[in-house]
């Protein structure tokens, strides 16, 4: 004899879920951070944080999930990005210096090919989006997507070089600053 409260369990489990699987924690987490987009100024601060306690292997493995090389572009350029996004962020955050400069060396050491066949490819077919203006069929269009997307991410790690080169800079006067502070303090004494 079946309960009534039992019905709806019975009935719930005959239908098949469907189960999305992720990456890695780190591209769950990365989606997860975008997707949700709080109001606060580090929408990514979650990541930052489960980033920072992995061991430098763990962290070359997060990474490297992300994008598995010029045939997996479809679903790894899009965390790519993300990921650019993520330490742009924490760069802007001005915490964590030497762990954030590491991670992004980390990052372009094992996607460097990636993004250097995204400039070829994209160098390639810059004359192919003036032309998609005359033919507008499905592939053309599906094709111009797919080089703007890769486009935005080289302007993403673009701002992200420009960045880190501006954080140094600033570092690297303030240092100089302090080692002529020191020199001259050391000359009173």
């Amino acid at each position: 004899m079946m309960k009534k409260w039992m019905a709806p369990l019975i009935l719930n489990l005959t239908k098949k879920n469907k189960i999305a699987h992720h990456r890695s924690h780190f591209a769950f987490l990365l989606q997860k951070c975008y997707d949700e987009k709080h109001d606060d100024n580090q929408p990514f601060g979650s990541v930052t944080k489960y980033i920072g306690t992995l061991g430098p292997s763990a962290i070359d493995v997060a990474f490297g999930s992300l994008c598995n090389g010029s045939h997996d572009f479809d679903e790894g350029l899009h965390l790519l990005h993300l990921a650019a996004m993520w330490l742009l962020e924490a760069y802007n955050s001005k915490q964590n210096y030497d762990a954030v400069n590491a991670y992004l060396h980390r990052f372009l050491h094992i996607h460097s090919s990636t993004f250097f066949g995204i400039d070829e490819d994209i160098n390639e077919n810059i004359n192919f989006i003036d032309k998609v203006h005359e033919a507008q069929t499905q592939e053309h269009l599906e094709k111009k997507a797919r080089l703007n997307q890769r486009k935005i991410l080289l302007e993403t790690i673009c701002e992200l070089r420009y960045l880190q080169q501006k954080v140094s800079h600033g570092l690297r006067n303030k240092t100089q600053h302090t080692l002529c502070l020191l020199r001259h303090f050391s000359r009173m004494v």
